[in-house]
């Protein structure tokens, strides 16, 4: 792939990715304020857990992609191919079982939301399978 290419595929999804994660950080403070650790049963709800869980996530996949932006040799990185995974497990986890959202996502009604919500993944799931190819390649020729 062009670097050039590569790098403005990274800059458009790295933009509104830098706009959910600053939106979502806010998040984690108020779960884990409302998690009381004085008390002998604390626990955060099944629903709270889920969005802890997917804002980590989330984080993890924003990591991926500036590990990736920062990667200046091109070489292919495992441990990039994991947040970019994770990323893209915490769209499928935001998702979820809800059918209203996924037909949101598929019938672009408010372009900037798609922008926001779906470019970054994207963009990380090309880089999940380039990646993956890269390393695939890479195993195969030192093998042989």
């Amino acid at each position: 792939m062009n670097k050039i290419l590569k790098y403005l595929l990274l800059l458009s999804a790295l933009i509104p990715a830098t706009g959910l994660v600053l939106m979502r950080l806010p998040g984690i403070v108020e779960i884990l304020n409302h998690y009381n650790i004085q008390e002998e049963n604390a626990s955060i709800s099944d629903g709270r857990i889920t969005e802890l869980i997917t804002i980590i996530l989330g984080i993890m996949g924003y990591i991926g992609l500036i590990k990736l932006a920062l990667n200046f040799a091109d070489k292919p990185d495992k441990s990039v191919l994991f947040f970019l995974i994770a990323g893209v497990a915490s769209f499928v986890l935001l998702l979820g079982p809800y059918e209203l959202y996924w037909k949101r996502v598929f019938t672009i009604e408010r372009p900037g939301e798609w922008f926001l919500l779906v470019w970054p993944t994207i963009v990380s799931i090309l880089f999940i399978v380039r990646t993956g190819w890269g390393l695939t390649q890479k195993n195969t020729q030192t093998s042989e």
